[in-house]
């Protein structure tokens, strides 16, 4: 009996079809498919063909060669995530044995050759990514299920949170399409052309010419002919030999086929048809016949423009889908520089640093950054031209381009050209200048800063999340609200300590570079402030500890009185703080300490009066209210126990305390200056 399946593949095949001459259902059982010109394409052999190699290789080794980073995300622009953990896998180590150019060009081969690049996510118990392994695309198997894709490595299906999937062009955006096998007949073609140009020279018996003889040839002297021929002439070495000719046979000369067949215009073409597959300017696969050294530099920049920017973008938006969580991605993104494909010749690149610094738009230290250069003291100053302010416009401009002249009691706003150009007439006193820079330049800490405390406490809340709800889980099963309580209380005492450890490097850091800024500005050359900062930060451990344990304590009570479960009414709770808490507490200890810090300074220096600086946003009715305003160093700008509403202001601010500096209020980023 004859199993119908097995039959028919073991069933005799006509007598061509073999290893050397396979027909087309050998070619399909081997995972190629034969094009129109008889060549069988699949990825792996079109890497064969030339014109595919280097078109692969030309966008992948590009895209590896560009450094991609981690960012963080500001009010206004971002910053290099250097801390986090994705950053040195993308950046410099992708796993044990990769670099990150190296898994980066791979996983670009993967998708510019089938379409699709799937890697393993490795994570640590924190649930961060700290490697990625590229899998084999002949190894992993894409299925739609159900409306959901589904990736298999032979029969074991793939968990997609541990599984990076980059698709390339997809008809359903999920599963890319392999430019190969759509483009088979094109790049079947320049394959058959390739092998064509093999086979003739080396085979080929390239005499130049036919012999023709008189009269009828024996089977015999045929083939004694042909075999002469052959041993004395075929070959790439013995061609457009002299032929010697016998029993008056005659010598016809003949064309070079391949000149007939205009093989060299054929291979032509199809080598800008794969490029336009690709989309690859010809210059770079070393066709220069229609390139000058004037368009060069603009098809460069039009392969970076066109051909790598959309891949770019394709990889950096899965990366930031599948390796941040929802959470993070509000925070946290990647991104590829390009900026070193972009750079043209050296001329024209200083010509175009000329013009962005004398527009403001770059500073010195920031174009020697582009040119690989270190920055330099001063360097880091915007200018512009004088020629270019409208006066009519002075009370739009920034403080960048001002200086506040503070004289008896006023703030008056003056163009930084016409101190320049009328310095008698107005009179300025240096030191007034100086304290207006210094508190523009403690505001510009306060926001470099603020990243480091956001991380610390994005550390210190998943601490403190993980051993609550653990303590709640546990009581809170057995009913047991008082000994809830009595956890809570030594946990807290506890992570006293586990709260100095992380926050006193940033604070006494921070706390130092305030320190050094404000005596600049009022030229005290000896100070100590390390008992300063360490009372802040007993204070600060004591604030913290404590207002938590009583925001939970007091949520955990309002949750049994209301007969919820305190576990779930917890972990909400967490996941706000975990969303909010870092940024709100980043923003308010910043300008406190710079503020507290700065006090100290000044009342060493003797300082007697303070003015208070509004460094924020113009549109706030309670920082404008008091912008300018003088007080006593010990005085409270703002009288304890009144309730302050400037005009403009929706809702009056209750001062229950102090207000010796700022913060005013949540979001706060004035600044305190001596007034002299």
């Amino acid at each position: 009996m004859k199993i119908p399946i097995i039959s028919k593949w073991l069933e005799k095949r006509n007598n061509t079809s073999d290893l050397l001459n396979p027909r087309q259902w050998l070619y399909e059982a081997l995972g190629a498919k034969r094009t129109l010109s008889g060549v069988s394409v699949n990825e792996d052999s079109a890497m064969r063909h030339s014109a595919v190699y280097a078109c692969v290789r030309i966008i992948a080794e590009t895209i590896a060669s560009l450094p991609v980073f981690v960012y963080e995300r500001l009010e206004t622009g971002k910053n290099k995530a250097i801390e986090h953990p994705l950053y040195d896998v993308l950046h410099s180590k992708a796993n044990e044995e990769m670099s990150a150019f190296s898994y980066k060009e791979t996983i670009c081969w993967h998708i510019l050759l089938t379409g699709n690049s799937e890697s393993l996510i490795v994570k640590n118990r924190n649930k961060d990514v700290i490697s990625l392994y590229p899998y084999q695309p002949k190894d992993i198997k894409i299925e739609i299920l159900d409306g959901r894709a589904v990736f298999k490595n032979g029969s074991e299906q793939l968990d997609k949170r541990y599984l990076l999937h980059i698709p390339g062009l997809s008809f359903n955006g999920v599963i890319g399409k392999s430019p190969i096998g759509y483009m088979r007949e094109a790049i079947g073609l320049g394959m058959a052309l390739e092998q064509f140009g093999s086979t003739f020279f080396s085979n080929g018996t390239n005499i130049g010419g036919v012999a023709k003889h008189p009269g009828k040839l024996s089977k015999q002297g045929h083939d004694n002919l042909i075999d002469s021929i052959n041993e004395a002439y075929q070959g790439l070495g013995n061609s457009h030999k002299l032929m010697l000719l016998e029993e008056n046979m005659d010598f016809m000369p003949v064309t070079m086929p391949l000149a007939d067949a205009q093989y060299l215009e054929l291979r032509r073409f199809q080598l800008e048809e794969i490029a336009r597959i690709f989309r690859v300017p010809l210059h770079l696969l070393q066709d220069l016949s229609r390139s000058t050294n004037n368009n060069i530099e603009h098809q460069s920049i039009d392969f970076v423009m066109h051909t790598i920017r959309p891949w770019l973008v394709r990889i950096e938006q899965a990366i930031n889908m599948q390796l941040f969580s929802a959470e993070e991605r509000r925070k946290y993104f990647i991104e590829f520089s390009v900026d070193a494909l972009l750079r043209g010749d050296i001329l024209s690149r200083f010509q175009a640093y000329s013009i962005a610094k004398q527009n403001g738009i770059y500073n010195a230290n920031e174009i020697r950054e582009l040119e690989n250069r270190n920055p330099y003291d001063g360097g880091d100053k915007y200018t512009i031209q004088l020629n270019m302010q409208d006066v009519g416009q002075l009370g739009k401009l920034t403080s960048d381009n001002r200086e506040l002249i503070i004289k008896d009691n006023e703030i008056r706003v003056i163009p930084k050209n016409e101190i320049a150009i009328k310095p008698v007439e107005l009179n300025i006193n240096e030191k007034e200048a100086r304290s207006i820079r210094s508190a523009n330049t403690r505001t510009r800490l306060a926001k470099a800063y603020s990243g480091l405390f956001e991380n610390v406490v994005t550390r210190l809340i998943k601490r403190e999340r993980a051993e609550v709800m653990s303590i709640a889980n546990s009581c809170f099963t057995n009913r047991d609200n008082q000994l809830f309580g009595e956890k809570l209380d030594k946990f807290y005492e506890d992570f006293k300590e586990f709260l100095n450890i992380q926050t006193k490097p940033v604070i006494s850091t921070y706390a130092d570079a305030i320190a050094i800024e404000a005596a600049d500005e009022v030229e005290l050359k000896d100070y100590d402030i390390d008992r300063f900062t360490d009372d802040y930060q007993k204070a600060f451990d004591y604030r913290y500890s404590n207002e938590h344990k009583g925001r939970i304590t007091n949520i955990v009570a309002k949750a049994i009185e209301n007969n919820k479960n305190p576990v779930e009414v917890l972990e909400k709770e967490f996941d706000r703080w975990e969303e909010k808490k870092p940024e709100q507490v980043s923003k308010e200890e910043t300008v406190k300490i710079a503020g507290a810090v700065s006090l100290e300074i000044y009342a060493a220096a003797g300082v007697t009066k303070l003015i208070w600086i509004n460094t924020g946003s113009k549109s706030c009715p309670y920082c404008e209210e008091l912008d300018g305003k003088v007080v006593g160093i010990q005085e409270s700008f703002i009288p304890v126990g009144s309730q302050f509403k400037p005009d403009g202001a929706e809702l009056p601010l209750k001062i229950d305390s102090l207000k010796m500096h700022a913060p005013l209020h949540s979001g706060c980023v004035c600044q305190i200056s001596p007034s002299w």
